[in-house]
């Protein structure tokens, strides 16, 4: 990289967080399928209503039991006191909660009471997405679907908003472990009315996770989520598709030129 005296120097940054899907987390760290990746629980204890035991660098499994493949190799991490996955909520609620809703109440009812909204003149609506919806989705399904069911809706819907905070207090952290209680309780109705058919564990990490490593948010996906768009697939979609990555960094750096030169101006 270079300095501010346009001396070149070679920067070594350790390495912060992965993010990778389900499938590359397990061979990053060598976990067997169908096995948490931040804890002990396998698939059949997903459901449990109570953290299981963290998943650390000594109950990873240890490399000289590994396939000759990683034995090859030195594993990154295997120096780290923990080691943790992190979840994006957004995903989690559009794949799960709204998913149950639509299983228990119907895609046309659904549908029928979002038309019903009030409008709000000069207003975008939508703007984030299916992001949005959260915000609404608990008063949405009030009368539709068993008052349960409700419950256990608004209660993990109050989680994902407290588990989204910038900073977690003592106060926050009880909030998150009650409002998960409360979805535990009611969790049964949900299966009961059909609205769901699998398990999720990692909330049950979020607190102790929290007062190890900090907010979930600071390590939230949106921000390079957005790169990918904005660096990646616009500047795709306007060339020829042929010698791609010299395209692109022609165009990024034209790009950067120029708001740099406009910045400059200004």
């Amino acid at each position: 990289m270079s300095d501010p005296r346009g001396d070149l120097c070679m920067i070594h940054t350790p390495l912060v967080v992965w993010i990778a899907d389900y499938p590359e987390q397990l061979l990053i760290t060598c976990t067997a399928s169908k096995c948490s990746l931040i804890s002990l629980a396998v698939s059949a204890q997903f459901g449990d209503p109570f953290p299981h035991s963290p998943q650390t660098t000594c109950t990873i499994s240890n490399p000289c039991d590994i396939p000759l493949f990683y034995k090859t190799f030195e594993l990154y991490w295997m120096d780290w006191d923990d080691a943790y996955a992190l979840y994006q909520w957004h995903n989690f609620f559009f794949d799960h909660l709204i998913t149950w809703s639509i299983n228990i109440m119907g895609g046309a009812e659904l549908n029928h009471q979002l038309s019903a909204l009030q409008p709000w003149v000069g207003v975008h609506h939508w703007v984030n997405g299916h992001q949005d919806l959260e915000k609404l989705l608990s008063a949405l399904i009030v009368g539709t679907v068993p008052n349960d069911v409700a419950c256990a809706l608004c209660a993990i819907t109050e989680f994902i908003f407290q588990a989204q905070n910038l900073f977690l207090y003592e106060e926050t952290l009880h909030s998150l472990t009650e409002a998960l209680h409360e979805f535990y309780h009611h969790k049964a109705s949900i299966i009961t009315a059909g609205g769901c058919h699998g398990k999720n564990e990692l909330m049950q990490h979020v607190t102790q996770s929290t007062c190890v490593m900090g907010a979930p948010y600071q390590w939230s996906s949106d921000i390079t989520k957005h790169c990918h768009i904005t660096h990646v697939k616009r500047p795709y979609h306007m060339t020829n598709h042929k010698d791609f990555y010299g395209q692109c960094c022609r165009f990024l750096d034209r790009q950067e030129n120029y708001n740099s030169s406009s910045s400059t101006q200004f």
